[in-house]
């Protein structure tokens, strides 16, 4: 009997730029402005969204 290995598809590895890693240092910059502001809710939207993007790296 012959067994068929399934191949699975080798997730390609995405490797950040500077780019990326500035455009969140730029996100959290402005978070930090929008908390020192007094706009907690945007300020912590802003923190959210950078987590999610380090997140979505780290699959």
């Amino acid at each position: 009997m012959n067994k068929k290995s399934k191949s699975k598809k080798k997730k390609e590895e995405y490797v950040p730029t500077e780019a990326f890693w500035k455009e969140l240092l730029i996100e959290l910059g402005n978070a930090e402005s929008s908390i020192k502001e007094g706009e907690t809710k945007k300020g912590l939207k802003q923190i959210s969204d950078v987590k999610g993007s380090i997140t979505n790296l780290m699959k």
